[in-house]
């Protein structure tokens, strides 16, 4: 309805925002808080609360620290991206350099939108699983680029065949996009999969983003568990963002980060400046 009547009065609205969606897992959120005591089935919000040990620093930083309200570095205060490098290194064995290779990032939402502004030109493509997570289709659109779907096969128990990948690629495609475990079918791709999903993307010059809120949930099929991002080989070719939204109880934190070749970076930042400065200091 707003649609229609946004076209009806003329504004000056883009297509490319008018023929938009809000996902539907929004919009049962916006809708659910009219309702007393409804039970959300829609976005994925943490069942526990932010650990105490999170909130206690805040307290202190609030008490201690004179710049807490404020903007940070563009790229993320230095300390963090320290610590990022560090885990980056503990989780997938690939040293990186805190400076040239890390981004801090208001979630992994906002730092999929700083990727697709930076990759895609109009009518672009970008490979997503097919289903996939519905704000990726969104926002490759939004980006001026065409989702292509990767389908998963149900009947496989929700696996990859990369032997349809080739077809899928052209000389629009920029990137493929992937998220193990998967929204929203809960898949783990198994190694194999995904080593020859990297080696592909390689071969014809395209980048791996690996969209990745949900590695700690994996419990006792951590065995199943690998992160591409591990390829040291493959470094040049992958991006790799992290969201602490999840496994840390911060959803409404918005802060992520990203781990990229130098080069990249030096292009997603002049995105990421002009979309929002920086992360929320305080998260």
């Amino acid at each position: 309805m707003t649609v229609k009547k946004d076209r009806q009065r003329n504004l000056p609205v883009s297509n490319r925002v008018v023929d938009l969606h809000l996902s539907a897992i929004k919009e049962m959120a916006m809708l659910s808080v009219r309702v007393e005591d409804a039970v959300s089935l829609s976005w994925g919000l943490p069942s526990f609360n932010t650990p105490q040990y999170i909130c206690s620093g805040i307290e202190k930083a609030l008490r201690e620290e004179e710049d807490i309200g404020k903007c940070s570095s563009p790229d993320g205060l230095k300390a963090l991206h320290e610590v990022v490098a560090a885990k980056h290194q503990k989780d997938t064995g690939v040293e990186v350099c805190p400076d040239e290779n890390i981004l801090i990032t208001a979630g992994n939402m906002q730092a999929m939108t700083n990727l697709f502004r930076t990759l895609i030109d109009p009518d672009d493509e970008i490979i997503v699983t097919d289903p996939c997570f519905p704000s990726h289709i969104q926002q490759i659109k939004l980006s001026g680029g065409r989702p292509v779907y990767w389908p998963l096969d149900e009947d496989n128990d929700w696996e990859l065949d990369t032997s349809k990948l080739p077809d899928l690629i052209n000389t629009k495609t920029k990137a493929i996009v992937i998220v193990s475990p998967s929204n929203p079918t809960g898949k783990i791709f198994d190694r194999q999969t995904l080593v020859n999903t990297v080696e592909m993307a390689r071969q014809h010059g395209l980048l791996l983003i690996i969209d990745d809120p949900y590695h700690h949930f994996i419990h006792e099929n951590n065995d199943k568990y690998f992160n591409p991002a591990s390829l040291k080989e493959m470094f040049d070719s992958i991006i790799y963002c992290y969201s602490f939204s999840k496994a840390y109880a911060m959803s409404g934190w918005r802060v992520g980060y990203m781990v990229m070749p130098a080069s990249l970076k030096a292009q997603v930042l002049k995105v990421h400046d002009s979309n929002i400065i920086c992360a929320p200091r305080i998260s």
